[in-house]
């Protein structure tokens, strides 16, 4: 066994595992003393560690030498691919000895899984609805007249793999032709099919596809027309639009982005008056379309509409035929701005007007606008308390009244009521994540939005427009089995890291935790594991959502945050700017200083924080130990970007040409490649005094896309990392294919590992209920050294065996002997 078990663990209450589920030789070392440890490591046997090959690859950057040691490994050599069987296999020989904790975390995954709803969809006049379980499902059709259902996609003639995904749904505007992407292999973008829809009978598909398509497509003016983001496969990015007829087969590109900083990205007009493309960069972007007449071929390519311009990003509504909104950051609107514009002034920022009330608000950024006939939703995302809001204005974008929401108290869901339009809702304890959904279609007098938090499953509310007296109605929700809401709390925190307040929001299980949050501070009575995560890239906010295999980690008594950290978008562009580029060191000490500020208040211990980061969030992670060794008891890297100089250098590498306007291209400027070669936790890794798991799902079935996750690994094992039962501290990765297994099953091993890493205990239900670890400990002792006396006087004396189980009888009354069985 490999466990550093706790000896704080009690024994839990019935749902709780309690600590039986420990490996025997991790509890026997922590409860036998010094001869236990000493018979444990006899029956212990040390598990072989994987031992990379080093072979150092120096390369000169503006005359500073790099050395990589494991660069090979991007070739995919036969040397690497073994290295990386050795760490399968090993990773498995580990689980393999800890699967008790592992198969209790796997029965509360599935005891706690959520029944998902799926939305219906309303498009013309027919319903589209989802029902049946997970790679059983079917979806339907029903007319709204009320006619009998017809299915139109069995998802198990398509999903045949784990690997495999249903993308985009889409009915073509008569209702006679469906479109839908399959993705077989986990590519991450699709090949789409299509199938003839009938009132009368079940869909029957065609044989005509389309392969590499992205995940947006839209039928054209004649049903019979189709657009589609054209993926290059080499690139994983959309580089072009795509037109073709589905009957004909013949395709023409309508739009091809000049480099692959920019991604090609599809949308239509609410009003269905245009189809536009978008060259979409990080920085700015460009907007094109093209006129949807009805019932024409939608002949001829894109047409510019906003041109590019450094640093400008626009995205276009249609209120009328010649009536635009433009959501826009031009003209200096660091959070946004929305203006008005003709079809011919959109060619001309300088020519679009402000809308008054939509200007550039420094304490709210304009994050979507939707267009409907008797409406107009602004999205705003409040900076100062960092929620999240729709605003409804009418045609004259005149403000009429927005959703308020607020938890009735800390522990329970929200409750959603219209208020004035003079007033912005607040969420007060916690932060949900907003989202709109349209099924409903363009000309409904309805509006219908989503809702989840850390507590609060995914929900779906429904809003009548113009109603403002009426309360939103909750409409479905997912139900979510063993898991009652009342005993969870979520909050928002703010954690004083040198002279900034970073927005942390927590989650914990207030039975069983005993931690209360006061002035937006959280206190603990005494420490208790957390885990922490973040991000802190690209300008996005990493909302709050649910996730129910969470329980199995909050039901032990952890608490679970989510640093805002600069870099990301929680308090708007200057917040995103403040932690990008030649600024990321603020992003990387804020995670830092969140982490130190919850070991410094008594909150948690080193040994029982746990540091998790993917992405992006794994440079705050391998930061953060290569910075501070001890600072956590387990660094959790999840298909990590980690390899900083290696990555941003290779601009062949998919998505690094893209991403170059958030880290800036080290080749472009000495400073900037000295400022990345200084934080990159693959070149500065020390030795760190911390378990680290790496863990990294391949990109596809038929691409082992693991090669930098495993490089980091070799680097962590070169470092003395090793994983043993003597070493204080160990290193595990868990490397899969999405065709051999799910995500879950993954994170039931990297829990399992938590788990018997880090300290954790839960409320005794009865503390004289079974034996305690000790008197355990104490029984395999005695039981250890009987068995080593009785296998030394069975050398000494051959006939000491037989005589002790065989007693040997004489019968005083005869010469004959007898043996009776001693266990008779």
């Amino acid at each position: 066994g490999y466990g550093r078990a706790s000896p704080f663990i009690d024994r839990g209450e019935t749902s709780f595992p309690p600590p039986s589920t420990l490996s025997v030789c991790s509890r026997v070392m922590m409860r036998g003393g010094v001869l236990l440890l000493a018979l444990a490591a006899l029956v212990c046997a040390q598990l072989p560690v994987p031992q990379p090959v080093a072979h150092p690859d120096t390369t000169q950057y503006f005359g500073i030498s790099v050395v990589d040691s494991f660069s090979y490994f991007w070739n995919e050599t036969a040397e690497a691919l073994a290295y990386l069987a050795q760490e399968q296999a090993y990773a498995a020989e580990v689980v393999a000895s800890e699967n008790g904790i592992a198969e209790v975390v796997r029965n509360e995954f599935a005891a706690n899984q959520p029944l998902k709803f799926t939305p219906t969809y309303t498009v013309g006049s027919y319903y589209y609805l989802r029902a049946g379980s997970e790679y059983g499902a079917v979806w339907t059709r029903t007319p709204v007249s009320g006619s009998q259902p017809r299915a139109v996609l069995y998802e198990s003639d398509w999903l045949t793999s784990k690997a495999a995904t249903l993308g985009v749904l889409q009915p073509s505007p008569d209702g006679q032709l469906l479109a839908f992407g399959i993705d077989s292999l986990g590519l991450g973008y699709y090949t789409l099919h299509f199938a003839v829809m009938s009132d009368t009978a079940d869909a029957v598909p065609l044989s005509f596809n389309i392969s590499n398509v992205g995940p947006h497509v839209e039928w054209g003016c004649d049903n019979g027309t189709i657009f589609y983001e054209a993926v290059d496969p080499a690139a994983r990015q959309a580089r072009s639009l795509v037109r073709v007829n589905i009957f004909t087969g013949v395709a023409e590109t309508v739009l091809t982005c000049p480099s692959l900083t920019y991604k090609a990205a599809l949308a239509r007009t609410e009003t269905n008056g245009y189809m536009l493309g978008y060259c979409q960069g990080l920085a700015e972007n460009s907007v094109f379309g093209i006129a949807l007449p009805n019932g024409t071929a939608c002949a001829g390519p894109m047409t510019p509409l906003v041109p590019l311009q450094p640093g400008i990003r626009s995205f276009v509504s249609q209120q009328a035929p010649d009536s635009f909104l433009v959501l826009t950051n031009y003209g200096g609107a660091t959070n946004f701005q929305v203006m008005r514009s003709t079809f011919a002034g959109l060619a001309t920022p300088a020519s679009w007007t402000p809308v008054a009330g939509l200007g550039n608000d420094p304490n709210h950024r304009l994050d979507q606008v939707t267009v409907f006939p008797t409406n107009v939703v602004v999205w705003k995302h409040d900076i100062t308390s960092g929620t999240h809001n729709a605003f409804f204005y009418d045609p004259t974008l005149t403000l009429s009244w927005s959703i308020n929401w607020t938890h009735i108290s800390p522990r329970k869901d929200v409750a959603f009521t219209m208020q004035p339009a003079a007033e912005y809702g607040l969420d007060q304890y916690g932060m949900g994540t907003f989202g709109m959904f349209r099924s409903l279609g363009f000309t409904s007098a309805k509006f219908q939005f989503l809702y989840q938090s850390f507590t609060s499953p995914l929900e779906l509310w429904e809003v009548p427009f113009g109603l403002t007296a009426s309360p939103p109605i909750e409409m479905q929700d997912d139900i979510v089995r063993n898991y009652d809401e009342l005993s969870y709390s979520t909050h928002r925190l703010l954690v004083p890291v040198n002279d900034v307040s970073i927005p942390v929001t927590v989650v914990f299980r207030q039975t069983i935790t005993p931690c209360t949050v006061i002035a937006d501070a959280l206190s603990c009575t005494t420490p208790v594991p957390l885990l922490l995560f973040g991000e802190g890239a690209y300008g996005y906010v990493t909302y709050p959502t649910f996730d129910a295999t969470r329980l199995s980690l909050l039901n032990r008594g952890f608490v679970i945050a989510l640093a805002h950290v600069r870099g990301g978008g929680m308090k708007g562009e200057p917040w995103h700017e403040a932690g990008y580029r030649l600024n990321k060191n603020n992003s990387l000490n804020d995670f830092i200083g969140v982490a130190e500020h919850f070991i410094n208040t008594s909150v948690t211990r080193s040994s029982s924080l746990v540091l998790l980061g993917s992405g992006p969030g794994a440079l705050l992670v391998g930061t953060a130990i290569a910075r501070k060794p001890t600072l956590a008891g387990i660094a959790w890297v999840y298909n990590p970007f980690i390899d900083v100089i290696a990555d941003l250098t290779n601009s062949s590498r998919p998505g690094v040409n893209f991403s170059y306007p958030e880290w800036l291209d080290p080749l472009a400027a000495q400073e900037n490649f000295a400022y990345q070669l200084a934080y990159d936790p693959y070149q500065a890794l020390g030795s760190p005094s911390t378990n680290i798991i790496v863990s990294a799902r391949s990109s596809s079935c038929t691409d082992a896309a693991y090669w930098e996750s495993l490089k980091y690994l070799a680097r962590v094992r070169t470092q003395g990392v090793a994983f043993n039962t003597t070493a204080q501290h160990h290193a595990i990765g868990f490397f899969t294919s999405p065709c051999s297994s799910t995500f879950v099953e993954d994170l039931v091993l990297e829990y399992a590992f938590i788990l018997t890493q880090v300290p954790w205990s839960v409320p005794s239900s009865s503390s004289s209920d079974g034996w305690n670890d000790w008197t355990i400990g104490l029984i395999i002792v005695a039981t250890t050294l009987v068995l080593i006396i009785f296998v030394y006087l069975g050398v000494r004396n051959r006939r000491f065996l037989a005589d002790l189980f065989f007693l040997r009888v004489r019968a005083r009354t005869g010469a004959k002997s007898e043996s009776v069985p001693l266990l008779a």
